[in-house]
């Protein structure tokens, strides 16, 4: 064929060798670890209650599953969580950094969260060990006025090496596949 192919166990070398260059200049590579033994990633209600979100939007329809798949793979190096801001290192056909920004929650809207809360806690025994209660619950994951940004409110940035020839030659794959 007339563009170049690099099976699975070349392309993890190449990356290892990439990983190890990086590690010897001196730049960390430490593994964000997938919970063991477990199907779910997200184990706490709050983290499911964030999944659910964001599997909510058409938008991430394919990127979440793929993200998933790195993490499993223990692909996902250097995790940084900064106030609206969460930034990694992947490993995926080459490395990248992939960095996602959240807009803040408006004053208004957190006053609103604040308002529609009250009475809603019914006890702080239940506070305090992670029971939120369901009226709650619906209060902070309401899709329109909750906690959770909406796609317009995400932006996610990729930086790595994609080079004009990758691209002509992804192109041209999908040509040829859709002929035949």
């Amino acid at each position: 064929m007339w563009w170049s192919y690099e099976d699975v166990k070349e392309q993890k070398k190449r990356l290892e060798r990439e990983i190890a260059k990086r590690i010897k200049r001196g730049e960390s590579f430490d593994v964000l670890p997938a919970p063991a033994g477990q199907k779910k990633l997200c184990t706490t209600f709050w983290g499911q209650a964030w999944c659910r979100n964001l599997e909510s939007y058409q938008q991430y329809e394919s990127r979440l599953p793929r993200g998933r798949s790195y993490l499993r793979q223990g692909k996902v190096y250097n995790l940084e969580i900064t106030p609206g801001k969460l930034s990694a290192v992947v490993a995926g056909s080459e490395l990248y950094e992939a960095s996602i920004r959240i807009q803040p929650l408006p004053s208004v809207q957190w006053q609103q969260i604040v308002t529609s809360s009250a009475g809603q806690v019914s006890s702080m025994l239940d506070l305090l060990s992670g029971k939120l209660g369901d009226g709650l619950m619906k209060v902070l994951t309401d899709p329109q006025y909750g906690l959770f940004p909406k796609p317009k409110e995400i932006r996610l940035r990729r930086s790595g090496r994609v080079t004009i020839q990758r691209q002509f030659r992804h192109h041209g794959r999908s040509r040829f596949w859709h002929r035949a």
